[in-house]
């Protein structure tokens, strides 16, 4: 493995070079004292990370942050500072951090966190302020569904790349799991749970997914796949604040996952945005699941102190006999949120796949 190091202060690196290398078992270390010399080193074959100085003496860390995520979305950054500072940790994640390492941590605080880090999790200190400590909390799941909103886009032009050339199940299928293989052999360690919810994630919703393909083209019976936004979400934690947020995003799991069977699938995608894979969906039957599913999420919900709202939401389902690839049905599910979207929100809308 490869690491950056940037950091005005040689003795600093040194003892992080020395570190990496004795007890991470780093084989080469880079050293860059501004960001302009950082830049250039990242001109060649990229390091496995690269550790940022927040303070140095030529520019500011947060910008030099922002140019290497610019550049290599996929590199892993970690900030490093003689302060804690929350504001600034937040600002950290917000533009794609991989974590925040005090310069003070002990070394086999250190040792652990950067070894975390590799393995493709955030990683922040414990914060003893408590409101700070959620804040931070509520910023490494946004993080971490960025992330995961990174991994559909990447799974979306794969496909599409693969499509055009490789039209028959076998290979899409064969296609598909060549994608996952990547991803797991990736430095990126990518779970299969949500970690607000306990849902399923991204990467086990396009499992499933792929899987209800395939049921339903053996055994000659349809699937649906429906996508739920909770609408103005943001105007929601604005108002009552990430906690209250957190406890809405809570509820609405628990319903979702109370109307479903137990051979089907419920995800959530991001911040504000769910997934169901149905099995086995009898195709009269679309409308009243698709309309008791609508109910059930928009009913009234109490959170923090006393305080309730009906929550909005637009509702997207469409089936499938399965003979159409993964790509094609998801690209169909998300026309059709589209036009829910452009209706006004709040409402649902079925592709009945005819």
């Amino acid at each position: 493995m490869k690491a950056l190091l940037v950091d005005s202060h040689s003795l600093v690196r040194q003892g992080l070079e020395s570190l990496l290398m004795k007890q991470l078992g780093f084989k080469r270390v880079l050293h860059a004292e501004n960001s302009g010399d950082a830049m250039k080193l990242l001109d060649g074959p990229l390091p496995d990370l690269v550790l940022v100085d927040s303070e140095q003496g030529d520019d500011n860390g947060l910008t030099l942050l922002a140019r290497i995520k610019n550049s290599f979305p996929k590199l892993a950054v970690v900030m490093m500072s003689d302060r804690e500072s929350v504001e600034d940790i937040l600002r950290y994640l917000d533009r794609g951090a991989s974590g925040f390492i005090p310069k003070n941590m002990k070394p086999e605080e250190l040792t652990s966190a950067v070894e975390r880090i590799i393995k493709g999790e955030l990683f922040v200190p414990t914060i003893a302020d408590p409101h700070g400590s959620h804040r931070v909390k509520h910023a490494l799941k946004e993080a971490e569904s960025r992330r995961m909103s990174q991994l559909a886009k990447i799974a979306k032009r794969f496909f599409k790349d693969r499509g055009s050339k490789e039209k028959n199940a076998v290979a899409l299928n064969s296609a598909f799991h060549c994608l996952l293989d990547e991803l797991e052999s990736s430095h990126s360690y990518i779970p299969l749970s949500d970690d607000l919810t306990g849902l399923a994630n991204y990467r086990l919703f396009l499992d499933r997914t792929e899987s209800g393909l395939r049921h339903s083209r053996r055994r000659g019976t349809l699937m649906g796949l429906a996508y739920l936004n909770i609408d103005k979400f943001k105007q929601l934690n604005d108002a009552h604040g990430y906690a209250a947020g957190d406890e809405v995003l809570l509820e609405v799991a628990r319903r979702l996952v109370a109307s479903v069977r137990e051979t089907d699938t419920v995800a959530r995608l991001g911040a504000d945005e769910f997934t169901l894979v149905f099995l086995d969906l009898p195709r009269a039957e679309t409308e009243k699941i698709t309309r008791e599913l609508y109910r059930v999420v928009s009913e009234e919900i109490h959170f923090a102190a006393g305080q309730s709202l009906f929550p909005e939401v637009s509702l997207a389902l469409a089936i499938s006999d399965g003979h159409e690839d993964l790509i094609t049905l998801m690209t169909r599910l998300d026309d059709l949120m589209n036009y829910v979207q452009h209706q006004g929100k709040n409402q649902y809308a079925i592709d009945l796949g005819e």
